[in-house]
C-alpha cells in the first residue's frame, strides 16, 4: 500500500478539482454595425438613368454634397461589383479597398473608399444599349454649389480637343444625343475577371470597417453596402479579357 506524506492528499484533490473547471465562455460577438442614413434623394429622383439625372440629383440634396450622401440616397436594390483593377482615372487601393461599379440599367456610378480617386464620381452611361460604347462624365466633391447639368462633360474635356478618357477609351467621337451638350462617346471598357473582387470578401472588408478609425473610408462603404439590399453581379457574369484596358 502507498503511503502519501501528510497533507498531500488534500493537496492533490484540490488540485484535481482546479483542473476540471471549466473555461469561462468567450464573450457574445459584437452585432453588426448599422449605419443612419442622412441622406434621402427626393420623390422620384433615387433612381437615376443619365449622367444628367445624376446631376440633378446632386443639386437637389442640401450641400455640402458628399459622395457617400449621394450614393446613400440611391434607391435599393443596387447591383454593384468591385474591382481591383489600378488601371483607371480611379484606381482601387487593393482589394481592401476596391473600386465599386454601381450598375443601374445602362449607367454605371463608380466610387473608391481611399486612394487617389476617392474625391471623385465616376459615371458611364452605354450609348445607345447594348452597343459597347458609353459617354463618360466626372465629378469631383464635395459639391457646395448648383452644378450645370453638363459639369461632368466638362470636367473631363481635354485641352487638346476631346476628352481625358481617350487615352485609354478608344474610338471617342462627339455626340449630341445626352440631354447636355459637350458629351463624347467612346468604347466601353468592361472589369475583367481576374481583377473581380470576390463579393464575401467584400462583405467581410465592410463588416471589419470601423468608423472609429477610418470615418471616412467607412462612410463611402456604409453608403454602397449598408443601406438596404445589394446584388453582386457574380464573377463568372465578367469578361476574361477584351481589347484594351480595364474599365
Amino acid at each position: 500500500m502507498v503511503r502519501w506524506p501528510a497533507g498531500w492528499t488534500i493537496g492533490f484533490v484540490l488540485a484535481s478539482m482546479g483542473c476540471t473547471e471549466e473555461e469561462p465562455a468567450p464573450p457574445p460577438p459584437e452585432p453588426p454595425r448599422v449605419p443612419v442614413q442622412s441622406c434621402f434623394a427626393p420623390e422620384g429622383m433615387g433612381d437615376p438613368q443619365t449622367i444628367e439625372d445624376v446631376v440633378r440629383l446632386i443639386n437637389a440634396l442640401e450641400p455640402p454634397v458628399t459622395i457617400p450622401c449621394l450614393l446613400e440616397s440611391l434607391e435599393r436594390p443596387i447591383v454593384v461589383e468591385a474591382s481591383k483593377s489600378i488601371q483607371s482615372a480611379q484606381p482601387a487601393f487593393g482589394p481592401n479597398n476596391p473600386r465599386f461599379l454601381l450598375h443601374r440599367d445602362n449607367l454605371v456610378i463608380s466610387a473608391v473608399p481611399k486612394g487617389d480617386g476617392r474625391a471623385v464620381l465616376e459615371m458611364s452611361l452605354e450609348d445607345p444599349p447594348g452597343s459597347g460604347r458609353s459617354v463618360k462624365g466626372e465629378l469631383p466633391f464635395p459639391v457646395t454649389e448648383a452644378l450645370p447639368l453638363g459639369a461632368a462633360y466638362t470636367q473631363i474635356q481635354s485641352d487638346l480637343g476631346g476628352t481625358k478618357c481617350v487615352h485609354c477609351h478608344v474610338s471617342e467621337e462627339p455626340t449630341d444625343a445626352t440631354e447636355a451638350e459637350g458629351a463624347f462617346v467612346s468604347m466601353r471598357l468592361e472589369t475583367l475577371r481576374r481583377n473581380r473582387v470576390d463579393p464575401e470578401y467584400v462583405d467581410w472588408v465592410y463588416s471589419e470597417c470601423d468608423p472609429a478609425r477610418e470615418p471616412d473610408r467607412c462612410a463611402v462603404l456604409d453608403s454602397i453596402l449598408g443601406f438596404g439590399e445589394v446584388v453582386h453581379i457574380p464573377i463568372e457574369d465578367s469578361p476574361n479579357e477584351q481589347a484594351g484596358q480595364d474599365f
